[in-house]
């Protein structure tokens, strides 16, 4: 949307004429509800960009205290099995996670004790993957592709504060321009206050 003002230079210097004035006087008011808009847009996204970190978090540290669960429950079973009580070794594999069996069992299928190539431990495999780990992935993908549309609605909220701005300022110079005796001064400050005022409306 732009304004465009044309200024006579023949004879005694004039305002601009009256319907264009009306438009540019409603040009600020324009770009105030429209950031007002984007204010409350970019809020609203916060929120959920904050929610959506939270969430985030809690399932993260869901996956880490399973993760030390399953940890230590190993870490018994190899020592029973270090010392060959079998009964103790069945009493941990039967208390093994259900997302950490899978793991656990590829790895005795390398023959740790035999296979000098096997991994050191089940937790390296690829079997080895919490929901919560994967929850806490996706959570943190959707979290930052909503910090990208709250920095969006900031940036064209900045936008249209900025039109406010200069809309005003134009609006200013010709009102200024209207009460100077100078004919040349007042075409100046009619030349500066169309050149802001027909700048395209930011957003």
């Amino acid at each position: 949307m732009t304004a465009r003002c044309a200024v006579r230079r023949t004879g005694a210097w004039r305002s601009p004429p009256s319907c264009s004035s009306r438009s540019q006087r409603s040009r600020p008011a324009w770009c105030s509800y429209q950031a007002t808009r984007w204010n409350g847009a970019q809020t609203k996204q916060s929120g959920t960009t904050n929610r959506l970190r939270l969430e985030a978090g809690r399932a993260q540290g869901l996956a880490e205290a399973q993760t030390q669960v399953d940890l230590a429950t190993f870490v018994q079973w190899v020592d029973a099995y270090a010392l060959r009580r079998i009964e103790l070794t069945d009493f941990y594999s039967r208390r093994f996670h259900k997302e950490f069996r899978p793991a656990f069992e590829a790895w005795l299928a390398t023959r740790p004790l035999e296979n000098p190539n096997a991994p050191l431990r089940p937790f390296a495999l690829p079997q080895y993957r919490l929901a919560a780990t994967a929850e806490a992935e996706r959570l943190d993908a959707e979290a930052a592709a909503s910090s990208a549309l709250r920095d969006r609605d900031i940036q064209r909220q900045s936008n249209y504060v900025l039109g406010v701005v200069l809309f005003a300022v134009a609006l200013f110079l010709a009102g200024v321009g209207t009460k100077l005796d100078s004919r040349g001064s007042g075409a100046g400050c009619s030349r500066a206050g169309t050149s802001c005022s027909s700048a395209r409306s930011p957003g």
